[in-house]
This record gives structure tokens, sequence and C-alpha cells, in this order.
């Protein structure tokens, strides 16, 4: 909660409330949805800047992929025509109408934890941070969650999809004790399949270590290896040098690591083949 909150600020303009940002500094954050910013805010925060009245919330389709609005809610996301299956269904992931009416994508990509649905599927994806601030500039997601970026005092205003993650075969699966719960593990694969070739895939998973990661030794096993259910399962188990599951009460470390197995098998096979399981598994 806002231990010590004194001000609640809505700027007319994005310039406006960049330079208010910059201003305060520590003292002033950002608020939109405010899911997660209620939940777990500064001591230091004295000011919010409400930034839901700046049209950010719009999702366009252009030349080069879809940009999404920082301040889209889960809701209009997961019912998007314009965005990759994958995504809105992992937008849908979180079991809350009234959260997915309040959350939005910069929200939940800023704050959300190592088992986040929704950010797995955007790395999966190659999505890219705008960010307005001085001077304005674009990161990628992977950057911003492996620590080589950061956002400071600056406003991200959208998240922007390539065109070759729109073209892709796209797939997001997860397992949870129940469909409200977070996920123990969740997966996303996103593959450019040419024929009996692998030109493109990207795999990322959360719930296997203490960020949500991409699997890059998996990825390479994908594009050399040929579609036999003995060269998958081997391509699967090039995620076990790359992993560091926890354990907790939702799953133990070898329980997440074999669930991880289980997903990553059905997930190649489904992308490579063409077929697209798109349920939510249940423990």
């Amino acid at each position: 909660m806002f231990e010590n909150l004194t001000r609640y600020e809505r700027p007319t303009s994005l310039g406006e409330a960049v330079a208010r940002l910059r201003m305060l500094g520590p003292a002033a954050a950002v608020i939109a949805g405010g899911t997660d910013l209620v939940v777990q805010a500064p001591a230091a925060v004295t000011t919010l800047i409400d930034i839901m009245g700046l049209s950010l919330d719009r999702i366009e389709r252009g030349p080069e992929g879809v940009r999404i609005g920082a301040t889209a809610t889960l809701s209009r996301i997961a019912e998007s025509p314009l965005l990759p299956q994958a995504l809105r269904e992992a937008a849908y992931a979180l079991p809350s109408w009234q959260l997915r009416n309040r959350a939005t994508i910069a929200g939940r990509v800023l704050s959300a934890g190592p088992n986040d649905d929704l950010l797995t599927v955007l790395l999966a994806l190659d999505a890219r941070l705008h960010l307005t601030g001085t001077p304005e500039r674009t990161i990628a997601l992977e950057d911003l969650l492996d620590g080589t970026e950061g956002v400071g005092k600056e406003i991200v205003t959208a998240i922007d999809l390539p065109q070759e993650a729109l073209a892709a075969r796209n797939l997001f699966l997860r397992v949870a004790r129940i469909p409200s719960d977070a996920a123990i593990v969740t997966l996303a694969i996103s593959g450019c399949v040419e024929g009996t070739e692998c030109r493109r895939i990207r795999v990322a998973a959360g719930g296997v270590a203490e960020r949500i990661l991409r699997l890059r030794g998996v990825e390479a096993a994908v594009s050399t290896l040929p579609r036999t259910p003995e060269a998958i399962r081997s391509a699967a188990e090039a995620a076990t040098g790359e992993i560091s599951p926890p354990s907790d009460f939702r799953g133990s470390r070898a329980y997440r690591a074999e669930l991880l197995q289980v997903l990553l098998q059905r997930g190649i096979t489904a992308v490579l083949g063409g077929d697209e399981p798109r349920e939510v598994i249940e423990r």
C-alpha cells in the first residue's frame, strides 16, 4: 500500500507525464491499471502519475507488425483479432475478469514474476518495448528480463511484435494446480517452418528459474535435428543445462524439470507438425 502518498496527478500529455516523472525522481511512480503497484508500491513514493487518460491503449497493425499500446488491458488483448492466439490465451489465463479489465500489458511486463504466462509468450514472440523519455528508444524484452537493459525515468508507451512472429506458428502451454492458480511451468514456442526446414524458432519458459528464460539450447537443437520422436526428445533434453527450477508448495525442482520436458516435447511436436494444442493443462 501507499504509506506516504500525498499527491495524485493526471497529466494531459505524454510529455508532461515524462517531465513530472523526471522532476520528482524516486518520489514518483507511474500508475495505469494499478493492480500490481497498489500491492507492492515503494515506500518512497509520494506522488502517483496516472497515464490512463493519454490514449495509449490502441492495438494497431502495420507493415512491420503489431503495436500494442502500453495501457491496453489484458481483456482487450484477450479479445483482439490482431494478436496471435497464443498471446490472447496467455492474457485470458489471468482468471479474474476484474483483474483482466484493470491490468495493463506494460504494467504486467514491468512487475510480473518468473512464471508469468503473458511475459513468457511475449518473450517467445520477440517483443520490444517502446520507451518515451529523453530520448525515445526501443529495447528488447529479452534484454529487460536478463538485466542488460532497464527502464529508468521513462514511460513504456507501446509493445511491438514483429511481423515475423505474427506469421509464425505460435503455441502456449501451462500447467497449474487449478486453472485459477499461477502456473507451475509455462511454455511458449514461436516457429517459422517451411516444408522440412525450421527457419526460426524461439522457445521461452517460466517457472523453471529465477526469471523467464529463452531456451537457446533447445532452439539450436530443434533447428538441426530431424523430426522424429527421438530427436524431439533429445532437443527437449537440451533444456536441462539451462534451467534451475525452484522448489515450493506448487512443485519441487524435479517435478518442474519433468513438466518442462513433457511440455517441450508436446510443444515442439505441435509447432513442427502444424498442430497447435491450445488447451490449458491442469495438474
